[in-house]
């Protein structure tokens, strides 16, 4: 199990940076929840941890190593993108099988073991009828749980989860939460970006919320960084924070009359 730590990061494309001097620590074994504005940096600093994109000043190390000077890094780390797309009609089984790759290579066929482990993923995420379904027929919604299921077939320590309740509705957006949840009992970090403040109030341990621009605004528990006066600055929207049945949730501020 591995502790992520981002030091001083800033990144982006050409000559224009998205995020700027970012640092935080995600603990090992903790969900933590991204947060944001459209375009404040979200998925490039997911990118950026998970080593698609090379960042442009600052560094990114797993137990104080790089994902490159881990033995065997790949394995480690997951990501679910939420760009994923295919044209070609394969079964939704042989998609999460790609999940083994790091273990079995491009070439290589995957044995009976690997086939156990990716059918397992698609039976927790109880999505077990579709194995056979060609993943361009599916939803938007399914195809979401399915790319986390394949995640999950790689066996990581971390998971990084680009807005995994997107296009789900309100029952599979629970799911997949509670899901997140059996991964982090198990000891896998998970850090996803979220669009839902709510999602990170209820169910992540901490939460790191940009600003637009790029730059960390808060981190720390959900609770402490989700004020009015931090949504208010992040997304530009005034918010009520009230604890409701003995929970706290965000509502926008009281709509005019």
């Amino acid at each position: 199990m591995m502790e992520i730590v981002v030091s001083n990061v800033s990144a982006g494309y050409r000559s224009r940076l998205v995020i700027k001097d970012v640092s935080f620590t995600v603990a090992t074994g903790q969900f933590c929840a991204l947060l944001g504005p459209n375009g404040s940096g979200k998925t490039t600093l997911l990118s950026v941890i998970d080593g698609l994109l090379a960042p442009a000043a600052g560094s990114v190390t797993f137990d104080g190593k790089t994902l490159t000077e881990h033995r065997h890094g790949r394995r480690r780390v997951a990501f679910v993108s939420q760009a994923h797309r295919t044209t070609f009609p394969f079964a939704v089984r042989d998609v999460v099988l790609t999940g083994r790759l790091p273990y079995v290579g491009v070439f290589a066929q995957p044995g009976r073991q690997d086939v156990e482990i990716a059918e397992a993923a698609l039976n927790r995420l109880g999505i077990s009828d579709l194995i056979q379904r060609p993943y361009t027929e599916l939803s938007g919604g399914e195809r979401q749980l399915v790319l986390i299921a394949r995640a999950l077939a790689q066996q990581p320590s971390v998971m990084l989860l680009d807005e995994p309740t997107s296009y789900l509705d309100l029952a599979n957006q629970h799911r997949v939460l509670t899901a997140v949840r059996e991964f982090v009992a198990e000891g896998i970090t998970v850090l996803a970006s979220l669009h839902d403040l709510n999602h990170a109030l209820g169910w992540a341990d901490q939460a790191v919320l940009l600003a637009p621009g790029g730059t960390v605004l808060a981190t720390g528990p959900p609770v402490d960084v989700l004020t009015p006066t931090n949504v208010a600055t992040a997304y530009g929207q005034a918010v009520d924070v009230l604890t409701v049945a003995g929970r706290t949730v965000v509502l926008p501020g009281q709509p005019p009359n």
